[in-house]
């Protein structure tokens, strides 16, 4: 729906879930989850529904799935809950530059922990 009111247009189609849209911070492109791909992956498309992105690719032996995408203050990565098959859920961060993921990070109560430094929390 247009900022300023008017007719609501659809941006996806298709029969997957697209669940927890966020406009990032320009307002230029809407991440999203869908499991349009088997598993519930991240991705981005601009802000008119076209140049369609996969920013994740969930690993289906694990059962693995991203959801609830947040944008970093500058739009330059991606945030995510990622959880599966035999692994706790956990939090990681995503380059939107060829969908790696840059690090893991597991959620304990008041505080986040760095997977490759655990000794590090805040």
């Amino acid at each position: 729906m247009p900022i300023r009111g008017g007719a609501a247009r659809r941006l996806t189609n298709g029969r997957s879930w697209n669940l927890f849209p966020r406009y990032s911070p320009d307002g230029r492109s809407i991440a999203f989850a869908s499991d349009r791909a088997g598993s519930f992956d991240i991705w981005v498309m601009d802000r008119q529904g076209a140049a369609l992105e996969r920013i994740t690719t969930a690993r289906i032996p694990l059962s693995e799935n991203y959801y609830r995408p947040a944008w970093s203050a500058d739009g330059t990565r991606l945030f995510a809950v990622a959880e599966g098959d035999g692994f706790p859920n956990q939090l990681v961060a995503l380059d939107r530059l060829g969908g790696r993921q840059l690090s893991g990070m597991e959620r304990h109560p008041g505080r986040v922990c760095v997977r490759a430094c655990r000794s590090r929390c805040s």
